[in-house]
């Protein structure tokens, strides 16, 4: 029989949290193993979480101080048994078939990962998306290109082979002055490029809950040290990149990746972005990025050209 870990990070999702486990322990998929961590809550989630596992025996609950998403994470993939892995947000939930599907769907195509669509949830109401439109991903390119969709860099709405994923000792990031955020699309782009086969399931959906006011995401006051994070992942994608074989037939989406984090980041992001060396990037990366950066940060053409030419010396 095939079994399913689902990791559940828990941390202050007391007025969520329920949701969450009632999708994964309703499941038509049976064999599961929920792993729940509760990462220093200080609200009810903790409580809740014993509560529901006093009601189901494929619940693990474990309380530890806090200690950041990644690490979390990475306790959960350590913990965990099944033959797959699969990620939850404890204050999102998941159609009822959501695992029975996606594990039929790997085990028939033999993929590594299989994935499915979402629906983003926001005062109440879902807004359901299709973003896929192909079955099948085994090119370099094509699995590369998925990281630059909205929701695929996500680590939820998936399930991992998990044997994929020990083979080649992939994990979530953990090193000094690193917060955890965008942590999941530098996870997503080792674990595709050491995939043979990706496999997308249409119909069923992961349900990402916008309505939490605490989300890391939905805090203003954390886009500083958010962007420090996503100049550290953009340097660790570039500089796994550079020992790929296929590097080159990739870069469209390398700069699309490093285009989108540098705007999402707005002026802060881009400033950042043009005092780094990132040496990962070849000339016409950098001088595309680099110019992208210096258009953000409000800077007059042709101050900004000085500007890059400093940091190109």
């Amino acid at each position: 029989m095939v079994k399913v870990s689902v990791i559940v990070p828990v941390f202050n999702v007391e007025n969520f949290i329920e949701k969450t486990l009632a999708s994964i322990c309703n499941q038509t998929f049976s064999d599961l193993e929920i792993i729940l961590i509760d990462d220093g809550s200080k609200d009810r989630s903790g409580e809740i979480c014993d509560r529901y596992a006093k009601k189901d025996s494929r619940i693990r609950v474990f309380h530890q101080k806090n200690q950041g998403i990644t690490k979390t994470r990475n306790t959960g993939i350590r913990l965990a048994t099944g033959d797959y892995l699969c990620f939850v947000d404890s204050d999102d939930w998941i159609s009822e078939k959501f695992i029975d599907v996606l594990v039929a769907a790997s085990d028939r195509n033999n993929a590594d990962i299989a994935f499915t669509n979402h629906s983003i949830v926001h005062h109440d109401k879902c807004s359901y998306r299709e973003d896929y439109h192909q079955s099948l991903y085994t090119e370099p390119v094509e699995k590369n290109e998925l990281l630059c969709q909205i929701f695929f860099p996500a680590v939820h709405g998936k399930i991992y082979r998990r044997s994929s994923l020990m083979n080649r000792e992939i994990s979530f990031l953990e090193q000094k002055g690193y917060n955890g955020f965008a942590e999941d699309i530098l996870f997503n782009f080792e674990a595709l490029n050491g995939a043979e086969k990706l496999v997308f399931v249409p119909d069923e959906y992961y349900f990402y809950n916008r309505d939490n006011p605490n989300s890391v995401c939905a805090l203003p006051a954390k886009q500083k040290a958010n962007n420090d994070d996503r100049m550290t992942v953009l340097a660790k994608i570039f500089a796994i990149a550079s020992k790929l074989p296929y590097r080159l037939d990739i870069s469209p989406t390398l700069k699309k990746i490093a285009e989108q984090h540098i705007r999402w980041g707005k002026e802060d992001m881009a400033r950042k972005f043009i005092k780094s060396p990132f040496v990962g990037l070849n000339e016409s990366e950098k001088n595309y990025l680099l110019e992208i950066a210096a258009d953000i940060s409000g800077q007059k053409t042709n101050f900004a050209k000085r500007i890059i030419n400093f940091f190109r010396r």
